[in-house]
C-alpha cells in the first residue's frame, strides 16, 4: 500500500516553522543568544530524522549544484582548521554553516511542500511587518516578553520628521536593511497569491491577500532600502516574464544580470571608485575586504572571521562573496557565485515544470542583496534559510525520478495528479 506523498510532506512541517520562527529571532536583540542558536539547529536535526524515517532517504540533485557545495563545505572546515585565530569556535560555525545549507539544500524540500513554505513565508512577513509598523506608530518601547518591539536609535534612516535619530521599525534587527531583506520574500509570495486570485476572478481572495501583502510592503518602505526596494522590483519583472511570456526571455534575462554581477565585482576589485558612487561606507568596507582576501587567498581567515578583516570597525564587508572569501578563500566565494548562478539559470529553465514562478523571482531579489549585503545559504537568520530552501526546491525539481512500472489505473492516477499540478501551478 503506498502512502500519499502529502501525509509524508505534512509530518515535518511544524518543525520548519519552529526552524524558520527560531531564525527570524535570531535577528533580534532577544533572540541573539546561543538558545535561539540551538533550537535553531534541533529543528533542523529533528527535520533530518524525519527524512531518514521516510521510505524513500535519499536526495537526488545535479551535480553543478552537489560538486560546489561539497567543495564550499571543504574549504569551510580546511580554512577553520587550519588558518582561523579562534579554531574552536571558527570549527563550531563551519559545522553549523553546514547544517543548516544541508538541511536546506537537499532534505527540506523532499520532506516539505512548498505550499506550506510559501505559506510559512507570508505568515512571519506579514507578522513581522505588523510588529514593525506597530513600533513606528506606537508611543511604547516594549510590547511582550521578547522586547520584539523596542526601538533602536539607527542614524540616516529617518521615518517620520527631519529628526537626527529615528526609531527603527523592529527592535533587534539594528539594521533597517536586514528587516527589508527578511521581508522579500513574503512580499513575492503575496503578490503571486493575489495574481493567482485575480485569475481566479475572486474579488474577495483579492482583497484578503493584497492587504495581508500591503503590511509588509509597507514596512519594507519605511525602512527606506534602496538595495531591498531594487531588489523587489527585479524580482516582480522576473516573476511576471516567467509567468505570461518566454522562458528564453528569462533566461536572457538572468544571464545578463548574472554577467553584469561579474563584472561589476570584478570591476570593484580593481578600481573602488565603481562602488563608491553607490555607497561611500561599502567602498571602504570592499577596500579592506580586498585587501584581507588578497593576503590570504588560499583558506582565508576561518568561518566566522569576516570581522577581523576590518578592524577599525569590526564589521563584516556587506558582500556574500567577499565574506565567503574572508571565510575560507577565493575559491570559496567562486564556487558560491557559481552555484547561486546555476540554480537561478535552473530557475528559469522550461524542462522545471513544477516550479513555482515565484522561486525565480525570490532568488533574483536575493541575487541583487548579495552584492550589497552578507545574505547566503550558511547563516542561522532566516532569509538565509528561506534561500537554502529554496535552492533546493529548483535544484530537486530539475532532476527526473525513477519510476518502478505502473499498472493502468497507477498511470491514469498519475495523470490526473500531473494536471492538477499544471492547474494549480503558482
Amino acid at each position: 500500500m503506498n502512502i500519499p506523498a502529502r501525509v509524508i510532506v505534512s509530518k515535518p512541517g511544524t518543525l520548519v516553522l519552529i526552524l524558520l520562527t527560531a531564525s527570524t529571532l535570531s535577528l533580534t536583540a532577544f533572540g541573539n543568544t546561543r538558545v535561539i542558536d540551538v533550537l535553531i539547529l534541533g529543528a533542523a536535526a529533528g527535520v533530518v530524522v524525519f527524512w531518514m524515517s521516510g521510505p524513500s532517504n535519499y536526495v537526488r540533485l545535479p551535480r553543478p549544484v552537489i560538486f560546489p557545495m561539497a567543495v564550499i563545505w571543504a574549504l569551510f572546515l580546511l580554512s577553520s582548521i587550519t588558518a582561523a585565530s579562534t579554531v574552536p569556535e571558527s570549527t563550531l560555525q563551519a559545522a553549523a554553516a553546514i547544517v543548516i545549507s544541508g538541511t536546506g539544500v537537499f532534505i527540506i524540500p523532499k520532506v516539505y511542500a512548498h505550499r506550506s513554505f510559501f505559506r510559512h513565508v507570508l505568515s512571519l512577513s506579514f507578522l513581522l511587518g505588523l510588529l514593525s509598523i506597530l513600533a513606528v506608530v506606537m508611543p511604547i518601547e516594549s510590547v511582550g516578553p521578547v522586547e520584539l518591539l523596542r526601538a533602536v536609535p539607527y542614524d540616516r534612516y529617518l521615518i517620520f520628521g527631519p529628526q537626527e535619530y529615528a526609531p527603527v521599525p523592529v527592535s533587534g534587527l539594528k539594521n533597517p536593511n536586514i528587516l527589508a531583506i527578511t521581508l522579500l520574500p513574503g512580499i513575492i509570495v503575496g503578490v503571486n497569491h493575489i495574481r493567482k486570485r485575480a485569475a481566479g476572478h475572486s474579488i474577495r481572495g483579492v482583497i484578503s491577500f493584497g492587504l495581508v501583502t500591503a503590511v509588509p510592503t509597507a514596512a519594507l518602505v519605511l525602512t527606506r532600502s534602496r538595495g531591498a526596494m531594487l531588489a523587489l522590483a527585479a524580482a516582480i519583472v522576473i516573476y511576471v516574464v516567467v509567468h505570461d511570456f518566454s522562458s528564453v526571455i528569462a533566461r536572457v534575462l538572468c544571464l545578463c544580470v548574472i554577467i553584469g554581477t561579474v563584472f561589476f565585482l570584478a570591476l570593484s576589485g580593481i578600481g573602488p571608485n565603481l562602488i563608491e558612487t553607490v555607497s561611500a561606507g561599502r567602498a571602504f568596507r570592499w577596500r579592506y575586504a580586498l585587501d584581507a582576501i588578497f593576503q590570504q587567498p588560499l583558506l582565508g581567515y576561518g568561518v566566522g572571521n569576516s570581522r577581523v578583516i576590518i578592524p577599525e570597525l569590526q564589521t563584516q564587508p556587506h558582500n556574500a562573496y567577499f565574506m565567503l572569501g574572508a571565510w575560507s578563500g577565493v575559491g570559496a566565494a567562486i564556487l558560491y557565485l557559481y552555484l547561486f548562478a546555476q540554480i537561478l539559470l535552473l530557475s528559469v529553465r522550461k524542462k522545471v515544470g513544477t516550479t513555482p514562478a515565484v522561486f525565480p523571482a525570490i532568488l533574483t531579489s536575493y541575487w541583487f542583496i548579495s552584492v550589497f549585503e552578507s545574505v547566503d545559504i550558511f547563516h542561522l537568520t532566516i532569509y538565509s534559510i528561506i534561500l537554502a530552501i529554496t535552492f533546493g526546491f529548483v535544484a530537486s525539481g530539475v532532476v527526473p525520478h525513477k519510476q518502478a512500472p505502473q499498472s493502468k489505473s497507477a498511470k491514469k492516477h498519475h495523470v490526473l495528479n500531473s494536471s492538477n499540478d499544471h492547474e494549480d501551478r503558482d
